[in-house]
């Protein structure tokens, strides 16, 4: 955008440059001749009138030259105009001098990268206004094109009085679809060819998004503008989208975005110190950059926020559940990984994730060629702390999934209420997981899970039990009270599978093996339950059913156990 900026106004000055430095004695007879001499002249630029021209003295004095086409020195084409029209001043004219009131491109077809904005600059230098008084400059539905993008019905003005006065330029265009009105002003743009300094103002508004920036421009071989910036968005995905870009399969609004602070803006992006940013009533603040990197956006930021709430963005990607409980078979898309790079790094006071709440958290979040990383430094839970980290991949229609986590000192209790409506456990929970799958769905990605988990539960009060009549056979109540578990389970395609299992309490142990199907969440484990208190008595029991509420039966392994059982 700066280069189409600063590329218009170099074309429109440079040209008016040419017209306006004409200084002229000459008799009304060869007033034309020497307008359009003026228009030949104007340095670098190359001005080629290849339709008719006519000049009109009354009631306004006008030359109007058309099929102009405009290039530079090189012959490189900059713009083809379907007429320019230059109104010379009245009163100079009356001296026997020729100078340009105004200079007006009708239809003009701009390519913003066919601008030398070196050679420009110099050539504004080299011709900077002094007695002569520059001309207005306005594009009449004007197209402007660069690699990617195009601006239509252009309709913009440059006003620059004299010489210690701002150049003021305001204008309108069609930017995919939507109308687009600028206002912006530089307090001394001469200033600004010679490496100086000036005032700059810019006000920025389109459908739902306002910008506004007010601070300093420096010039030389690169522009660098710093001040405040302020910018608001009724919808952040609805700007996106317009823009372009892939909008992010999240549920979150993304609305009522805002951003503020001190901002540079130069060649290697805008960067923002003192940065207030509002999304979706969420507010972080903290400093950001906003740049390109292979074609993308690219967005650096450091932030804190207060309290988070994430469910949003997380459900929206990847919702977990479909139907009865069943994992979602929705599509995952990855799309909106591919369509900007970001590199944020994150702590807040607290953090909601579904149901699940977490107290301090630092936090990075990286997207770098379409891969999303995400690694949690430590986050308080549940009166412990959570480490880890995870890492989508796009692959075709599918993403590969790599998970790493550990829990110590995790309150299991209060941590599963948050995720279903009841638990049967309780007490504190270390332990680690590592896993790793691909598909196109949460249900096609569970289903291929491989790793590795191993946890401890324990506590000094129950953490759960099991329910059994026959209990009473060996002296036990009908209740089992389990007050430490412990294991390790290796999972292939979906499967956990452990022989290792350990449970214990006050009146007795059960040492269990088994599976757990993750795709169907149910679990068949078998093992031996033995009394406490050196009773010699053992027994075969089975745990089977829904893992989230399992059945308890003394006797053999069942079918399902065998079903689950590896080979």
């Amino acid at each position: 955008m700066r280069r189409i900026v600063l590329g218009l106004a170099a074309v429109g000055l440079a040209l008016g440059a040419g017209l306006g430095a004409a200084v002229v004695r000459t008799p009304p007879g060869a007033i034309e001749a020497a307008l359009r001499s003026s228009v030949a002249a104007g340095g670098d630029l190359v001005v080629e009138a290849r339709g008719e021209s006519s000049f009109v003295l009354f009631p306004k004095p006008r030359l109007r030259l058309e099929d102009v086409r405009i290039s530079d020195a090189r012959g490189t084409p900059i713009a083809v105009v379907r007429a320019v029209v230059a109104t010379p001043r009245l009163g100079a004219l009356l001296m026997g001098r020729i100078e340009l009131d105004e200079l007006e491109l009708k239809t003009p077809v701009i390519d913003a990268e066919a601008i030398d904005l070196k050679r420009a600059a110099a050539l504004l230098k080299a011709r900077a206004p002094g007695g002569a008084h520059p001309p207005r400059l306005r594009l009449r539905d004007a197209v402007v094109t660069w690699t990617g993008g195009r601006l239509d019905d252009v309709d913009a003005g440059a006003v620059w009085p004299r010489a210690g006065r701002p150049l003021s330029v305001t204008g309108a265009a069609v930017f995919r679809g939507r109308r687009v009105e600028a206002l912006a002003s530089i307090g001394d743009p001469l200033a600004l060819l010679s490496e100086g300094r000036s005032g700059a103002k810019l006000r920025l508004t389109a459908s739902g998004a306002r910008l506004a920036f007010e601070g300093a421009a420096t010039g030389g071989a690169s522009l660098r503008l710093e001040g405040g910036l302020g910018v608001r968005l009724a919808s952040l995905r609805d700007v996106i989208t317009w823009v372009g870009s892939a909008a992010p399969a999240l549920a979150a609004p993304l609305a009522e975005v805002s951003l503020s602070g001190r901002a540079t803006v130069d060649r290697n992006g805008v960067s923002v110190t003192g940065a207030e940013l509002v999304v979706d009533d969420a507010t972080l603040v903290g400093a950001a950059r906003f740049g390109a990197r292979n074609g993308r956006p690219l967005i650096e930021a450091t932030l804190d926020a207060g309290a988070l709430d994430v469910t949003h963005y997380v459900d929206g990607f990847a919702p977990l559940f479909g139907s009865a409980d069943a994992w979602s078979d929705a599509p995952l898309d990855a799309r909106p990984f591919r369509a900007v790079d970001l590199d944020l790094r994150l702590s807040a006071g607290a953090v909601n994730v579904g149901g699940f709440r977490l107290g301090a958290t630092a936090a990075t979040v990286g997207v770098a060629d379409g891969v999303l990383d995400v690694g949690v430094g430590e986050a308080a839970a549940y009166g412990g702390v959570v480490r880890g980290g995870a890492t989508i991949r796009p692959d075709g229609r599918a993403v590969s999934v790599k998970i790493g986590f550990t829990l110590s000192g995790v309150d299991s209790e209060r941590a599963l209420e948050a995720a279903t409506s009841g638990t049967r456990l309780s007490g504190v929970v270390d332990g680690d997981l590592a896993l790793e799958g691909a598909g196109g769905s949460i249900a096609e990605i569970v289903a291929s899970l491989d790793g590795r988990a191993s946890a401890r539960l324990a506590s000094d009060k129950a953490i759960g039990g099991f329910r059994a009549k026959a209990l009473a056979l060996f002296g036990l109540p009908g209740r089992l009270d389990v007050t430490s578990a412990e294991g390790t389970a290796m999972i292939e395609n979906g499967v956990a599978r452990s022989e290792d299992l350990k449970l214990s309490g006050p009146l007795a142990s059960l040492a269990l093996a088994g599976a757990a199907d993750l795709k169907t969440r149910r679990l068949a484990l078998a093992g031996q339950l033995a009394p406490l208190g050196g009773a010699p008595l053992r027994a075969p029991v089975r745990v089977e059913g829904p893992i989230a509420d399992p059945r308890f039966r003394l006797g053999p392994p069942s079918p399902e156990r065998r079903a689950l059982a590896p080979g």
